[in-house]
C-alpha cells in the first residue's frame, strides 16, 4: 500500500493530461499511487490513461459516468487506503518535490492540515505568476493549533482542494465529502476539513501550477452556473457556524468572499450579470444579518465594494464600478 494517494479527476483534457501525469510520475518521492477517475470523458483522455497505466503500475483507473468534479473526487476518496491524500486537477501540473516536501513537513510535525502555495499559469498569455496567498513569515512552517491561529488566516491561504495535504483518517472519521451537484465546491470542502483539523502547518513554498483562463474550465464559464459561487459561499458559512468558528473568522471570510464575488461579477455580461448581482446583494445582506450589520473591514476597497453591493441597484453599481 502506498503512503500517499494522488486523486486525479479526468474529464476531456486530452491536451493537458499527459503533461499532468508526467509531473506526478516524476515525483522525487516514489511511494505514491495515482488514482485517475475518468468521469465519462468523450475525447482521447481514456486512451491516454490506458497507455500510462500500462507504463506505470502506480496508476489506477476508475471509470464512471459523468457526474462532475465533486462526484469524481468522492469516487477517488472511496478507493483510498493510504495514509495521505492529495488532489491534482488533470489540466494542472505539480513540482517534482511536491510530495517529498509535504512528507518532510508531515514527519517533522504530524499536523492534521498542511497548506501550500502555488503558481498561476495564465493559459491565454503563457505568463506565470506566484499566487498572492501567503501567511506571515512568523507563522510559516510551524506547528500551530486552532487557538493559535490568527483570525485573518482564511484570507491568507487558498481554499482550493488541490493546495492541501490531507490525512485519510480525518476524512473517513468525519465522513467528509465534496458537495455534488454544484460547481465551485472547493469552499465548503475546505472549511469542513479546516474545522475537522486540530493542528496546522502552512508553507508559502509554491508546489503546484494552476492553469487559469483555460477554455472549457469551470472558472471560465459565464452562464447561470456562476450562481453556484453564492451557493458555495452560503454552504461555507453554514459549516463555520456549525463548528462554532464563524464568529472568530467572520471578517476573514467576508474579505475573501467579497473578492470571490467581485471576481466572478467582472467576468459576466448581459442578463446573467444582473441576476448574479441581485443574488450577491441578498447574500451579503444575509451574511451581515448574522455577523452584525456594523461589521467593518480593515480594507477600504473591500468596504467600499460591500457598501455598493448593499446600497446600489444593479445600474448604479455598474456605473460606480466603471467610474472607479
Amino acid at each position: 500500500m502506498a503512503e500517499v494517494s494522488i486523486i486525479v479527476p479526468v474529464y476531456n483534457v486530452e491536451n493537458y493530461l499527459s503533461f499532468s501525469l508526467d509531473s506526478i510520475l516524476n515525483q522525487s518521492y516514489k511511494d505514491i499511487e495515482i488514482i485517475c477517475v475518468n468521469d465519462g470523458s468523450t475525447d482521447n483522455s481514456s486512451f491516454i490513461l490506458s497507455r500510462y497505466a500500462e507504463f506505470d503500475s502506480r496508476i489506477k483507473i476508475i471509470n464512471r459516468p459523468n457526474g462532475g468534479l465533486s462526484a469524481a473526487r468522492n469516487t477517488g476518496m472511496d478507493a483510498v487506503e493510504s495514509k495521505f491524500i492529495l488532489f491534482v486537477d488533470s489540466d494542472d501540473y505539480v513540482s517534482p518535490l511536491l510530495v517529498e516536501n509535504l512528507m518532510e513537513i508531515s514527519k517533522a510535525h504530524n499536523p492534521d492540515y498542511v497548506s501550500f502555495n502555488n503558481f498561476v499559469l495564465m493559459q491565454n498569455t503563457r505568463k506565470l505568476y506566484l499566487s498572492f496567498c501567503a501567511v506571515e513569515n512568523s507563522l510559516e512552517n510551524k506547528l500551530l493549533y486552532e487557538q493559535n491561529l490568527p483570525a485573518s488566516i482564511l484570507s491568507d491561504i487558498p481554499l482550493t482542494a488541490w493546495s492541501k495535504l490531507y490525512k485519510t483518517e480525518i476524512i473517513k472519521e468525519n465522513n467528509l465529502k465534496f458537495v455534488e451537484g454544484i460547481q465551485y465546491e472547493d469552499g465548503p470542502w475546505g472549511y469542513e476539513y479546516f474545522c475537522a483539523s486540530k493542528s496546522f502547518v502552512f508553507t508559502n513554498t509554491p508546489l503546484y501550477f494552476y492553469r487559469a483562463a483555460r477554455e472549457g474550465s469551470i472558472m471560465m464559464k459565464k452562464d447561470a452556473s456562476t450562481l453556484d459561487v453564492l451557493t458555495s459561499l452560503k454552504l461555507g458559512d453554514e459549516i463555520m457556524k456549525k463548528y462554532g468558528r464563524f464568529e472568530k473568522y467572520k471578517e476573514s471570510i467576508l474579505k475573501l468572499n467579497i473578492d470571490l464575488v467581485f471576481f466572478h461579477y467582472n467576468r459576466l455580461s448581459g442578463d446573467v450579470k444582473e441576476v448574479y448581482f441581485n443574488a450577491a446583494k441578498k447574500y451579503f445582506e444575509e451574511f451581515l444579518s448574522f455577523a452584525g450589520p456594523n461589521l467593518q473591514l480593515d480594507d477600504a476597497k473591500k468596504n467600499n465594494y460591500l457598501k455598493l453591493f448593499l446600497n446600489c441597484s444593479y445600474t448604479e453599481f455598474e456605473r460606480a464600478v466603471h467610474n472607479a
